[in-house]
């Protein structure tokens, strides 16, 4: 992708609630990266089923019908990133994984400079947001999240918590088993 060439169209926010839902519907002409900042989403998307915790970043190619779900019990807050541009031939993923937080860094300072709508503002953020696709695009062909990374990332988002290592070990499991036939190789090998 041609990231300089792609033009931000709009940038939100959602706040919702664990009943939240949005029914099958899909967006022409523009492409969606869906930031998760808190809580969680299901969503069905080109008939596979993709679960988006904190620090996902989920990418609905336009005009591919998604469905979509708050996390039952904790909400979600997401930034929602629309855009117009062309995508790699190769494709790039549906989910990865945003380890080091820039991302969501990136969405939020794009957002607050969205808020003040000058012509300096514009080209301000049309730069964010070059930076922000250049960034998926590195974690999309990189794919960084490795398991250490994902219990890094369950205990800075529980902090607050008790954590213990049976919590840990279950985040563990649920990493493997969802990586377990991934083409990239980013789970370790582990016997079956």
């Amino acid at each position: 992708m041609n990231y300089t060439t792609a033009a931000l169209h709009d940038i939100g926010q959602v706040r919702v609630g664990p009943d939240w839902y949005m029914a099958n519907h899909s967006h022409q002409d523009l492409h969606q990266i869906i930031v998760v900042n808190r809580g969680g989403t299901k969503v069905i998307i080109g008939g596979k089923h993709v679960k988006g915790e904190v620090g996902d970043v989920l990418f609905y190619p336009k005009d591919t019908p998604h469905e979509e779900w708050a996390n039952k019990k904790r909400g979600m807050h997401t930034f929602v990133l629309s855009f117009c541009g062309k995508i790699p031939q190769d494709g790039v993923p549906v989910k990865v994984h945003d380890t080091q937080g820039r991302l969501r860094e990136l969405a939020h300072w794009i957002h607050e400079e969205s808020q003040n709508r000058t012509q300096a503002n514009t080209e301000v953020n049309q730069g964010f947001f070059h930076a922000f696709l250049a960034e998926w695009l590195r974690l999309a062909r990189h794919r960084e999240a490795t398991l250490l990374n994902r219990l890094r990332n369950h205990v800075r988002n529980h902090i607050m918590e008790s954590i213990d290592l049976d919590r840990l070990a279950n985040e563990a499991v649920q990493f493997i088993e969802a990586n377990k036939n991934d083409p990239h190789g980013r789970c370790p090998a582990y016997p079956p």
